[in-house]
């Protein structure tokens, strides 16, 4: 079942939305409502299985389209319905521009509603199949990993280097990969370590915080967990193959 929330400064729709029909008829179900983007957004940073978003565009804190160019930017898997009191041209530009499933002009009339409700779990399903949506996001998150290798990578930064959620982002990648987020970030970090240790001026301590890591115990206990050996141990062995050729 897909979760909605709707953002609109009348309390009177955020009030009764819940109740104006059986969401689940449709396959919905009502996750709360919000008469402040702002309220959404912090909503949003700690539900990451919210599928849709209804917003009015004339808001008091700040507009529909400032709250969904957040939201793109943030979320970029939510589907968004634009809602409005009079038709407006500009506004319907912006609507495609910030790729909503439609705008729809208030009084609502709710079978048209759910019909737009369908076609946003169209889009929500094809948004996820995508490949070049899957490739992009995966690689450019490799490719973060990669390049910051000798950071503390957390999921907060991953997320916000392929602007989206840290929630949403490890569910992605493991969905996507069939690996978790840590472990890929650690698995990485083992990689260069392997890498490093090649070079035997290269003192272990001084590998354990150019991949990252801060306590040595904890960077051995890693390592020790994904290869049997411990690094002085590992890099004896490769020299021992190598004598060997």
């Amino acid at each position: 079942m897909y979760k909605f929330i709707i953002v609109d400064d009348e309390a009177i729709i955020v009030d009764n939305f819940e109740y104006i029909t059986d969401w689940s008829e449709i396959d919905y179900c009502f996750a709360g409502g919000f008469l402040y983007a702002t309220a959404a957004l912090e909503y949003l940073k700690i539900h990451n299985d919210i599928s849709l978003i209804i917003t009015d565009i004339s808001m008091t804190d700040m507009s529909g389209l400032q709250f969904t160019e957040q939201v793109r930017k943030l979320y970029p898997h939510i589907a968004v319905i634009f809602l409005s009191g009079y038709k407006s041209f500009e506004y319907a530009k912006e609507a495609v521009r910030l790729k909503a499933i439609d705008y729809l002009v208030k009084p609502l009339d709710i079978d048209q509603l759910k019909q737009t409700m369908d076609m946003a779990k169209s889009w929500f399903a094809d948004y996820h199949s995508s490949p070049s949506e899957y490739t992009n996001i995966i690689e450019l998150v490799k490719k973060y990993v990669r390049e910051n290798i000798s950071k503390k990578i957390t999921s907060e930064m991953v997320a916000n280097a392929v602007n989206t959620s840290p929630g949403y982002i490890g569910k992605y990648f493991k969905r996507k990969t069939g690996i978790n987020l840590v472990d890929y970030i650690t698995d990485e970090k083992i990689s260069k370590t392997i890498e490093l240790l090649k070079d035997p001026t290269i003192r272990i301590n001084e590998i354990c915080y150019m991949v990252g890591y801060n306590s040595m115990h904890h960077f051995l206990s890693l390592f020790r967990d994904r290869t049997g050996l411990t690094p002085t141990e590992y890099r004896k062995k490769m020299q021992e193959n190598t004598q060997k050729k």
